[in-house]
C-alpha cells in the first residue's frame, strides 16, 4: 500500500494551518475602538453619537484620525436613515 500524497500547499502542522488561514482572512489595519455611543435610530441619535465621538477626542480617549473614521461612519449611517425615512414615506427624494 502506498502512502497518500499530501496536496501541495497543505501543511499538517498547526503553524502551517494558522499561516494559511491568516492569508485568507483579512487582518484589521486599525485597532478596535471602545466608545460608548447611544443606540442610533434617528438623526437626533446620530448627532448625539457625533457629540460622544468629539467628547472622546477631547478627553484623549481616541485620536483625531480615529474620530474622523467614526464621523464618516456616522455620516453614512445618517444618510441611510434619511433614505429609509423617505422610502417609508414614499417620497423617494
Amino acid at each position: 500500500m502506498m502512502p497518500r500524497p499530501i496536496p501541495r500547499g497543505t501543511s499538517t502542522s498547526s503553524a502551517g494551518r494558522t499561516a494559511g488561514l491568516s492569508r485568507l482572512l483579512p487582518q484589521p489595519n486599525d485597532p478596535l475602538l471602545a466608545i460608548d455611543l447611544p443606540r442610533i435610530e434617528s438623526a437626533d441619535d446620530v448627532a448625539k453619537a457625533g457629540a460622544a465621538v468629539i467628547a472622546s477626542v477631547a478627553a484623549g480617549e481616541i485620536t483625531l484620525r480615529e474620530a474622523q473614521g467614526m464621523m464618516k461612519l456616522l455620516t453614512a449611517h445618517a444618510r441611510l436613515l434619511t433614505a429609509a425615512g423617505r422610502a417609508r414615506r414614499g417620497t423617494g427624494r
